[in-house]
């Protein structure tokens, strides 16, 4: 019978331990099941991210590469001292400067593009760091008399969300436009375009801008994307001040 019965209790405590085990394995597999499954998702998170962060490319159907009768550097139309000179503080980053560099600063250029009275100078104005490198590239183009294709296509390219103002779209760009891009990359790179990018940020802001495109014709300010026959009334009252034909 004590036989019988330490028999009893050694199978009893073997089902124990092998109950034991077989817990033990199945933590086992839940925990490496746990483990594959974190890995899995910040893996799939790594690739998301880097999906959303990676540069557009330049598309060809948004470069553009016209200049305006007169351009020199970031300016068009008439010398400098022209009698009338309309000054754009803008953000490449602002859908109300897009609106306007395609559209009514288009219709300015077609308006007054013959009259060497009127002068547009754009002043690449960044109102938080994610455009400050776009304002920089203005300045690099600049450089290489390529600023209005850069402005248009960088405009263009604008739906392209924050990646667009970083570097590597700008040095597509660059590129895409026929810059010489050693030049570009190097000034992109560089301190000197930065700081003067800096210098027209302080100048804009002692003239109270905080808000673009801001506008100055000879001085009075404009606020925003206004109408074509806005600009060219004021810019009209301007002429007609300074005794020069708008036409």
């Amino acid at each position: 019978m004590t036989k019988k019965k330490s028999a009893t209790q050694a199978s009893a405590r073997g089902d124990r331990r092998a109950a034991r085990r077989q817990r033990e394995q199945r933590r086992q597999r839940q925990r490496y099941l746990a483990f594959g499954i974190i890995g899995v998702g910040i893996a799939l998170l790594a690739i998301l991210i880097w999906w959303a962060s990676r540069p557009p490319t330049v598309e060809m159907a948004n470069l553009h590469q016209d200049q305006p009768p007169g351009a020199d550097g970031m300016a068009w139309g008439g010398p400098e001292g022209a009698a009338v000179v309309i000054q754009e503080y803008s953000d490449f980053g602002c859908g109300h400067c897009g609106n306007f560099a395609l559209g009514t600063g288009r219709e300015l250029i077609e308006h007054y593009a013959d009259n060497p009275n009127v002068r547009f100078e754009y002043r690449p104005f960044y109102l938080s760091q994610t455009t400050m490198n776009a304002a920089v590239g203005a300045i690099c183009a600049a450089e290489q008399n390529l600023f209005w294709p850069y402005h248009d296509t960088l405009f263009a390219n604008q739906s392209g969300g924050p990646a667009v103002f970083e570097k590597p779209f700008l040095k597509e760009i660059a590129v895409g436009i026929g810059a010489n891009a050693k030049a570009f990359n190097n000034c992109l790179d560089g301190g000197a375009a930065r700081r003067t990018v800096n210098d027209i940020r302080s100048e804009g802001e002692n003239l109270g801008v905080n808000a673009t495109p801001t506008f100055f014709i000879n001085g009075k300010r404009i606020s925003g994307n206004r109408p074509l026959s806005e600009f060219v009334q004021a810019i009209d009252q301007a002429l007609a001040e300074a005794g020069a034909s708008s036409s």
